[in-house]
């Protein structure tokens, strides 16, 4: 009996169904709170790390343009521009000592550069490239056909002199170069002949004229012909303007005269064609 009364006792205090049913429930919604909770905190833990994107459109800052170069050169002296590659093509200026000029192109040696100047050939020249400091030239920059080169001054004239060697025959004696300079006189001044005429008593004038005044000096031949036989050969000096010579020789009747100045040659004139003049006279008038 008392074993029935002990059992009895223990079986009230144990829970019923229905409260272990409570109990796991309550257990199971413990533990989705727990997994909510870490799960929070997993998210927050990756917003920490996750970088924060640049502000504007997250597209990053376009690159800076490339500043475009032109090609060009500095003249580290005053060089000359010439028509062409070479220092046998004419000099059409120079570039000062720290100018500059564009770069169009160079020659196949790579030894000259061909730029733009205005007063060369087409607008364009040619430099010669240890003389310039180059910038921005492309590797690739175009080959210019160089022109056609001048045509170059006649080589001097040579003369061989030989001797005769009795012995041996003909000795050269060796080769002598002939330089020959032509110096051609600049005219000065001109000499006139104004005018061919008779004084009161028939003695034959002649009016002769230096120009500019005092350009010319010293003594003139001049040659008078009557009737086209010549009657005179006359020195005189020259006048610094225009004066009358009195040749000393008279006619009367119906004659030609004729005179001519400087026969000589001895005067290189701007004018070469008025030194000479024929007129008719009669009745002590010339014409």
């Amino acid at each position: 009996m008392p074993l029935v009364l002990l059992l009895v006792s223990l079986a009230c205090n144990l829970p019923g169904a229905d409260e272990r049913a409570s109990s796991a429930d309550l257990t199971a919604r413990a533990l989705a709170a727990t997994e909510t909770a870490l799960a929070e905190r997993v998210r927050e833990s990756e917003a920490s790390l996750t970088p924060v994107p640049p502000e504007g459109d997250g597209q990053p800052p376009p690159e800076a343009a490339a500043t475009e170069c032109q090609a060009m050169i500095t003249s580290n002296v005053d060089v000359n521009v010439r028509g062409g590659p070479s220092t046998v093509y004419t000099i059409y200026g120079y570039i000062p000592t720290g100018g500059t000029a564009q770069v169009d192109g160079r020659n196949a040696a790579g030894t000259w550069w061909y730029v733009v100047f205005p007063a060369g050939p087409g607008g364009h020249g040619w430099v010669w490239g240890d003389a310039v400091t180059p910038s921005c030239v492309p590797p690739g920059v175009q080959v210019v056909a160089a022109p056609p080169t001048p045509i170059p001054p006649p080589e001097p004239a040579t003369a061989t002199m030989t001797a005769t060697d009795t012995t041996n025959g003909p000795l050269v004696i060796g080769t002598m170069i002939l330089a020959v300079t032509l110096v051609i006189p600049q005219a000065q001044g001109d000499i006139v002949l104004q005018d061919i005429f008779l004084s009161t008593g028939g003695e034959i004038l002649v009016r002769v004229l230096v120009t500019p005044t005092g350009s010319l000096t010293g003594s003139l031949q001049y040659k008078v012909w009557v009737d086209n036989n010549q009657i005179a050969t006359i020195s005189q000096a020259l006048p610094a303007g225009s004066q009358v010579y009195w040749t000393g020789h008279t006619i009367s009747g119906n004659h030609s005269v004729r005179v001519k100045l400087d026969t000589n040659g001895a005067y290189f004139e701007t004018n070469e064609g008025n030194n000479e003049g024929t007129v008719n006279c009669s009745g002590g008038n010339c014409h």
